[in-house]
């Protein structure tokens, strides 16, 4: 009975029941974002380092 209900339910009337909000074994996209976004300010701090020290700082 449970299952025949649930199959007619909307995605947000399941997300309500609190059915989607079962996250084990998933990444959480703002760790995704925080651990990619730091990732690449370091890569632009490289670029930046190496044009003002070394054959790119034209001294």
């Amino acid at each position: 009975m449970f299952l025949e209900v649930l199959g007619q339910m909307s995605i947000s009337q399941r997300a309500d029941k609190g059915e989607m909000t079962n996250t084990t074994g998933r990444i959480p996209l703002w760790l995704i974002g925080t651990v990619t976004g730091i990732l690449m300010i370091n890569l632009i701090d490289i670029f930046f380092y190496g044009s003002y020290s070394g054959l790119g700082s034209s001294l």
